[in-house]
């Protein structure tokens, strides 16, 4: 593959599709327990490999779009 001089192979950020619970919480904002809440009421699904609970980054955009108050003030 022919490059012009001076560029190189820049790596992609790679976003993981499968979050810890940890993770989780930071990304939206709260506590650990309040991710195994969720899970807990069903209102979060997880993938479990092995021991792991993960999340998917995915079922996190719907429970954010769906946590969304679109009615206004």
């Amino acid at each position: 593959m022919n490059k012009a001089s001076g560029d190189q192979d820049v790596p992609k950020a790679v976003t993981p599709r499968l979050l810890s619970l940890i993770e989780a919480a930071t990304l939206l904002g709260v506590s650990t327990a309040s991710v195994r809440r969720l899970v807990s009421a069903g209102k979060l699904p997880v993938v479990r490999l092995t021991r792991r609970l993960l999340v998917d980054a995915r079922d996190l955009e719907r429970l954010i779009d769906q946590a969304k108050d679109r009615s206004g003030w």
